[in-house]
């Protein structure tokens, strides 16, 4: 759903080009040609008159001077090498583009090598697919998949009939169901064509997946028709996906329309996608105008997840207007849930600016939650900045962000996190960072959270983790859980079962009378009531 973001950069790129392009001009000016130059002479001049279609024709012919993988592998990321690759594409003969396939293999970048590959074969397949195939083989034998898509769909453009006998052609059914796939979403949207390619192929493909592209490109005339033929559909997927496109369509010429039509909607699946399609756009293309909708919408889930999008794009161009306009919603619900979007979408593009504002604020709950939220985002980014930021906070707050910056590095790094949660002083703020961690890392990897307790040095610590982790394991694997446990000391043994028992007590009982003989004194008692109050409750 959010991929639809992606559509901004069109409008953007306008606007970011003038600030970058001068340095790009400067630093490729030697490996220009004297006409490229003097494109670039002319954008760095003239872009404030530019529309969108000179600026990348402009653009394109800046790049036609770049010859090789090497020259486009030292330009920056980005826009820059893609349109390196495909203006070096566009002027090459075979001969030019073998030498580049060639150059491309050697390439340490496995994105690039990528799309230079699909860029590079794309072309190839202009000029002569049937060649593009066996040149596949020599070059890229290890991308066959995409570059499949990319021949398909060039050459079913240029000579449909051609592709869908070279499809039928191939001998791998992989390969076959790859090619036609890829012929079928080149023209996706004539249900015609469609039908047309579906009945020629030898292996039958499922067309009506295509439905939701069809529909859409309807949609922009007549969107009541399009949804009215969606609505039809039979396949719940198909009809939601067509809804949901059909949405996104209709809210980019008319999104209040839109809007208001999606409210009366019957069938509630259909109305929810319909709705989610109409706010995405929206709240891409005017945020604020969706904002105010959204505040007199019946609150529930999907009225968070559009607030979501709303208040990120919002915070995007703006943070500090997004988090005012949150702060004007009257549903605590809605105003609680804006504020921590807007301060997570800040906190993705500057951290520290972030931090500055929320430390200014005054001692809240608010705050309390504001915090909670950057501190999972600055962790991320920053996790030894995070750290130091959350061990600066005072009393319980601050343990408390401690913890929370510990687990989100435990998500990507679980042993770095064990060592900052470690390293801290006995009291409170360790105790809690320690189980914050073990608990994350038991959820995902109770075998390396297992490993891990016996570097900790204090045995109440290590009685402690035992505990958690045994009793999250057992919920999900209970032999694991108690092989692992019957391999440890006597005293860790009896925790691990105690907490393997409490866990079983509830969902099986039955299993969980096994562990009352592994245990003594207070924790066999705890456990013979846990059991007993567990079959109570299944008797009432």
């Amino acid at each position: 759903m959010r991929t639809t973001r992606v559509l901004l950069l069109g409008v953007s790129v306008a606007a970011a080009f003038a600030a970058g392009y001068a340095f790009h001009a400067w630093s490729l000016a030697r490996e220009l040609p004297p006409a490229a130059d003097r494109d670039a002479a002319l954008i760095e001049s003239a872009e404030p008159q530019l529309s969108q279609a000179d600026v990348e024709r402009h653009r394109r012919d800046h790049y036609a001077g770049i010859d090789g993988m090497a020259a486009i592998i030292a330009l920056p990321t980005g826009f820059s090498r893609n349109e390196a690759l495909h203006a070096s594409a566009a002027r090459a003969d075979i001969e030019t583009l073998d030498r580049y396939l060639a150059e491309t293999a050697a390439v340490n970048d496995a994105g690039l090598q990528g799309a230079a590959l699909v860029v590079f074969f794309a072309r190839y397949a202009e000029l002569d697919p049937k060649r593009a195939l066996k040149a596949m083989d020599v070059f890229a034998p290890n991308h066959e998949h995409e570059i499949l898509e990319a021949v398909f769909s060039t050459w079913s453009k240029l000579d449909l009939q051609g592709a869908i006998d070279g499809v039928n052609r191939q001998q791998d059914i992989q390969r076959r169901e790859i090619a036609g796939e890829a012929v079928l979403q080149a023209h996706s949207r004539s249900p015609e064509t469609l039908r047309r390619i579906a009945s020629q192929l030898e292996d039958p493909l499922d067309i009506d997946r295509y439905a939701a592209q069809v529909l859409a490109s309807q949609a922009r005339d007549a969107p009541r028709e399009a949804m009215a033929a969606a609505l039809r559909l039979d396949k719940p997927e198909v009809r939601n996906q067509s809804t949901l496109q059909i949405g996104l369509a209709w809210a980019s010429e008319s999104p209040l329309e839109a809007y208001t039509y999606g409210a009366e909607i019957e069938d509630l699946q259909a109305r929810q996608s319909f709705i989610s399609g109409v706010m995405n756009r929206w709240s891409s293309d005017d945020p604020e105008a969706a904002l105010q909708v959204l505040r007199s919408a019946p609150q529930g889930p999907e009225a968070a997840e559009h607030l979501y999008l709303i208040m990120h794009e919002l915070a995007r161009r703006d943070p500090e207007n997004a988090l005012r306009l949150a702060g004007e919603l009257q549903a605590h619900g809605l105003r609680q849930a804006a504020e921590q979007a807007a301060i997570q979408a800040w906190a993705e593009r500057d951290a520290a600016a972030a931090i500055q504002y929320v430390d200014s604020m005054p001692q809240s709950f608010q705050k309390r939650q504001l915090e909670q939220t950057l501190a999972y985002q600055y962790a991320r980014r920053h996790p030894d900045e995070a750290i130091a930021w959350a061990e600066r906070m005072p009393g319980r707050s601050g343990v408390q962000l401690l913890a929370s910056v510990l687990m989100s590095i435990a998500e990507v790094d679980p042993e770095r996190a064990l060592q900052a949660a470690v390293a801290l002083d006995a009291g409170a703020a360790r105790k809690q960072a320690l189980s914050s961690v073990i608990s994350n890392m038991t959820w995902s990897r109770p075998d390396m959270a297992a490993r891990y307790v016996s570097r900790l040095d204090s045995s109440t610590e290590r009685s402690d983790a035992i505990g958690q982790i045994a009793g999250a394991w057992a919920e999900r694997d209970p032999s694991a859980a108690a092989a692992w446990a019957a391999g440890l000391e006597e005293t860790l043994r009896e925790r691990a079962y105690s907490a393997i028992g409490s866990q079983l007590a509830y969902q099986n009982p039955d299993l969980a009378i096994e562990y009352i003989d592994q245990l003594a004194g207070q924790p066999r008692h705890d456990l013979i009531n846990t059991i007993a109050s567990s079959y109570a409750q299944k008797d009432v």
